[in-house]
This record gives structure tokens, sequence and C-alpha cells, in this order.
């Protein structure tokens, strides 16, 4: 029979063992220490290491390499919430009432991990459907097809209006006979149109469909290379494929991978040298081939953005000129000679001529923030800024000048968005220094301006519904302003404690409690609409209960758990809602789920690996890994 340890104080202790409780308790002293205290300590701790260089922040986690362009760069604002969830249970310093907390928190993330693996096995196979089940009726499609032609085609101009009309129509008129390339391309335009209806993506059949043309698609691009794989329309697939893959939310995080081939199809198929230098190409497909390359380097150089990347072509690289600026009209396969119209009138290639003359500063900012070797100093971050600052004004004006058509709204909101957000990554290492010095205080005001901008946009239903479904961009916009608003608050959180009662919080912790409730909320949104991202929704909630209340020590860190408790609870409801299944099944003791007890040994947890955010770096929504 196993004898107990003898617990006098004279027994001798592993030293390994002696070590791993002090470091836990430096957690934990660490996790409520005042700002000014941990600077201190990090000052004497790095006088003892190497010199930072530029390299030293990059994230190397399961097999990812991730730059300062990165969401992961500013996840550092944690550090003192994951001390707090790291630090053992058993600390003397922590009361019986936090650690039953923080042992109900990691049993609903188990159930929460567990429910997102049954979402997961619910998903239908990713078989090759036939060509007649994966739209809905010709009604619905008509609609779908509409919006997709004049919200998304403003920006990524992929497909030539008419012509595509005229492919639609040969779908409908008899789709078992209509070739895989059209009807592909078909089945991904009325997807993605789908993206911008709430209603329908509010029953799981539509859903399911949108997400099977995507796995539809990759399967033949991924095919046996035969020649429509190398042509226009094989590439105008792909680039449908990488934006459906981001506004429907599947695999939308690893697009960057996918963009390295489509750059090279498009270079195999010449498109990175201007139509100029090919006599037999008419006018129409000069044009065409114009607006796919330009739609490339928009791709390419937003999904370097959000992978922390490189982007994967430099400006050496082509020459190929912008899109003309005339509307898909006045371009068919008679005409001999396009007379351009002037640049102040406003025609269908105008917002995409725009965002791509501010190609070259976002460029820059990718690789000057991700680049293992370049530096940038703080004018050109600040001249950088004024660039796309005064883009996003004229993307305002010409979007203003636009015919209205219902969907001007949602137009300037993209334009906006695919160029504002690249000021958060620019700024985010100087806000950092400007809690130090106010050198660098603008840099603290830009990037809160950019991260309310970001997250309130002019009202437009599709657009709102969007960012809520959808990954890549669209999530990580949310990610970004949510870590820039939680910094900010932190900030003043500590630059202002115990300056105020806790019932009177000053007006700006009020303005950035309201922008971080709104944060909570769209998290929210995104959990009913089966994204399975849940720890930044706990992290929020932890840090808004620090910023409402003024408890210290044991009362802060009950507080904070309670807190993180019941964003867990709210998101695996939210999750198990919308997902139509059923509670996990009650356990031997009658309690759904409840399979940690207060004396349990929490030794065969890994906590890094229950609260890190890896849940954010997945797929995304159901059907993918969940950590």
């Amino acid at each position: 029979m196993p004898t107990s340890p003898d617990p006098t104080p004279n027994t001798k202790q592993d030293p390994a063992e002696l070590e791993r409780r002090l470091c836990a308790l430096e957690q934990m002293a660490r996790s409520f220490a005042p700002a000014w205290a941990l600077e201190k300590l990090d000052e004497a701790s790095s006088s003892h290491s190497a010199p930072a260089c530029n390299g030293d922040s990059f994230s190397f986690r399961k097999s990812s390499l991730y730059g300062k362009t990165h969401w992961s760069d500013g996840s550092h604002i944690f550090r003192n919430i994951s001390a707090f969830l790291n630090a053992e249970s058993d600390c003397a310093a922590e009361n019986e009432i936090t650690r039953r907390l923080k042992l109900d928190m990691r049993a609903t993330v188990l159930k929460y991990k567990t429910l997102a693996k049954s979402l997961k096995s619910s998903q239908p196979g990713r078989y090759l459907p036939s060509p007649d089940m994966s739209l809905p009726s010709k009604a619905v499609a008509d609609q779908m097809a509409q919006l997709y032609v004049s919200r998304f085609e403003s920006v990524f101009r992929i497909v030539h209006v008419p012509s595509f009309w005229d492919e639609y129509g040969q779908y409908w008129s008899n789709p078992l006979d209509t070739p895989d390339a059209i009807r592909i391309k078909v089945q991904l335009v009325v997807a993605i149109g789908s993206s911008l209806c709430p209603e329908a993506h509010s029953t799981q059949g539509l859903r399911s469909a949108a997400a099977q043309t995507v796995h539809d698609a990759q399967r033949w691009i991924s095919g046996p290379l035969e020649k429509n794989r190398i042509s226009i329309s094989g590439l105008q697939i792909q680039c449908l494929l990488i934006l459906a893959r981001q506004v429907l939310n599947v695999g939308g995080d690893l697009v960057w991978v996918t963009m390295g081939t489509v750059v090279r199809t498009a270079m195999h198929m010449g498109l990175h040298r201007d139509p100029r230098h090919f006599k037999k190409i008419t006018i129409l497909h000069s044009e065409i081939r114009r607006r796919l390359w330009a739609t490339i380097l928009e791709m390419n150089v937003q999904a370097a953005l959000d992978a922390g990347s490189l982007p994967a072509i430099s400006f050496d690289d082509f020459d190929t000129e912008p899109p003309s600026n005339c509307n898909d009209e006045d371009l068919h396969d008679e005409i001999y000679e396009l007379e351009q119209r002037p640049d102040d009138t406003v025609t269908d290639a105008s917002l995409q001529r725009h965002i791509l003359t501010v190609l070259r500063p976002r460029v820059e900012i990718v690789r000057c923030m991700n680049s293992a070797r370049k530096e940038v100093d703080y004018e050109e971050v600040m001249r950088l800024n004024s660039v796309i600052m005064d883009a996003c004004r004229r993307c305002f004006t010409l979007t203003k000048r636009a015919v209205s058509d219902g969907g001007e709204v949602f137009r300037r909101n993209m334009g906006d968005l695919l160029l504002r957000r690249f000021l958060i990554p620019l700024h985010r290492p100087w806000v950092d220094r400007a809690r130090k010095t106010t050198l660098f205080f603008s840099s603290r005001k830009q990037s809160l301006d950019v991260a309310m901008a970001l997250l309130s946009p002019p009202r437009d239903e599709g657009f709102s519904h969007l960012c809520m479904l959808g990954g890549g961009i669209f999530k990580h916009r949310l990610i970004h302003v949510t870590l820039t608003l939680l910094m900010e608050l932190l900030v003043e959180i500590d630059e202002h404690d115990g300056s105020q009662p806790p019932e009177e919080p000053c007006s700006y912790r009020k303005m950035l409690m309201t922008g971080v409730e709104e944060t909570r909320r769209q998290w929210e949104q995104r959990v009913q609409l089966c994204d399975t991202s849940m720890k930044l929704h706990m992290k929020i909630c932890m840090i808004l209960g620090q910023a409402e209340g003024a408890e210290t020590g044991i009362a802060l860190q009950q507080s904070m758990a309670q807190h993180g408790k019941a964003s867990l609870e709210s998101s695996y409801s939210l999750l198990e809602g919308s997902s139509g299944l059923q509670a996990l099944d009650a356990g031997p003791n009658g309690n759904s789920g409840d399979f940690l007890h207060p004396g349990d040994n929490l030794e065969f947890l890994d906590f890094d690996d229950i609260w890190r955010f890896d849940d954010l770096m997945a797929h995304g929504t159901v059907g993918h890994s969940f950590w």
C-alpha cells in the first residue's frame, strides 16, 4: 500500500520541483504587479541577455513562422492573464474559490473542444457533388450572383461581367452539359455572393452547399494539370477560390501559401508582362489580363500581411500597366481601339485602379515589418501612414461619386478595409514604446483611431454580415482591432489606477470600454455563425472585469476567474445553439461535463495548450482543426 509523503520541512525535495514552484510563484506575482514594476523587471532581465534584433519579433508556432504584421505580435498584452491562468492552482496566494473557478474554466474549455470536434464530424463529406446539387434555386442564385458582381467585383476584378453573364446563362440552360470550368466559376460566384445574405446562412443546407462548392473547386484546381487549368478561366477560378475561402471562412487563414501557386500560374501565362508585348491579344483580353493581374497583386499583399510573411513578388518582376479606366460594357471582341475615360470619371475599374496606386507603400510595410534584416525608422512610419490615410480619404470621395445602386457603402467599406488595416501592425511596435516616451504618442493615437474606424464602419448589412462570417481579411480585422483596444485599455488602467473611484470611470476609459464591448459582441456573433474561436472572447471579458472594478489581490483573481468562466459558458451555449447539436452527455455524477473535481491533480493538463490562441490560428470554422 503506498504511503503518504512526509510533510515535514526536513523532507528532501527535488531541485527541479523547487524551481518549478518558484517559477509559478513568480508568474503569480507578475500577474498582479503594476506596469512600472514589470518594466523594471524586464529591463533588469534584458541587461543580461543578447541585444534584440529584428528577427526576435518573429514567432514560431506549430511549424508556422509569423512576422510582425501577424496578430500574434500583439498577443503579449495577455501575459498577466496567462500567468494567472497557468499558475499552480495549489499556490498559497490563490484561495479555494478562485481555484475552483479555474477548474470549471478548464472543464468548459474541454467541453468546447469536444463540441467542436462533434461539429467537425457532422459536416458533409468532401465528395464531388453532382452539378445540379451545389446551387440553390435560380431565383436565389440570381440574387447572389448579382450581389457578387455589384459588390466584390468593384475591388477584385476577376471576371468580365458581360462575359460572365453569358456563361451564367449557359450554365442554367443546361447544367449537366456545361464545361467544368464554367460550372465551377458560376458556383463560386454564387457562393461568394451568399456571404452577403444573412438569411442564406441561417439554414444549414445553404451553408453546407457554399462550403462544398469551395471543396469542389479546390479539388478541380488540385487535379491533374490539364490545359483548361492553365487558362484565363482556370486563373479566374483560382482567384475566386482565394476570395471564397476568406468570405466563407473555409481555410481562409492559409491563403498566403496558396497565393504562391496563383502568382506562379499567372506568371507562367505571362500576366506579369504587359499585353502590349503580345501582338495578337485583343483589347478585351488585354484588359482582362491587366485586371486579373492587379487582383492577384492585391490578394498577394493582403495574404502576406495576415500571414506575417513576405509578398511572393516584387515590383522589379513585372511591367504590366494598370487597368484602363473604362466600364465593362466598353469592352467586347469587336473593339479595336479603346478610348480611356478621364481619371476623374468613375467607372467599373475606378476603385481597383485607386487601390492599385497604393500598392507600393503597403508592400513596403509588409516587407519592412516581416523582413529578417530590414528595419524601418519612425519618419518612414509616419510617411507611410500619411500616404495610406490620404488614400482612404480619396476612396471615400471616389465611392461617393459613383452611381447609387445600393452597394456604394459596401464598396467604400471594402476599399477602406483593404487600405486602412495595414496601419495597425505598422504602428504596433511604436505603440509599445509610446508608454516610455511621448515621442511616439502619435502612433498610439493613430492606432486607436484606425481600430475604432475599422470596428464600426458606415452601416451596411451585407458588409457587417461578411465581417462576422468571413475568415482571412475579415477575421484578422477583428483580431487586430481587439488587441489594439485591449492594449490601450490596459495602458489606461495602469496609468490611472486608483486615481478615480471605481463607480466613476473617466470618460476616456468609458469610450475604450464601449469599444471593447463592441468587440465582444462581434466575437459572439462569429460564434453564432459557427466560428469556434472563444479564447480571445474570454480574455476580453477578463480585462473588462478588471476595468470595471478596483479589486486587488485575491479579490481581483476571483473577479477575473468569474468573468472568464461566464465568457466560456456563454460561448459554449452560443456554439451549441448555432450548431443544432445536443449538449454533452452527463457524467456519472449527473453533472454535464463535470469531470474535474477540487481534489484532482491538474498536472495532466498542459496549461499553455489550454490557454494559448491556437484556436485563432486554426482554419477557423467548423470542419477544421480546433487547436
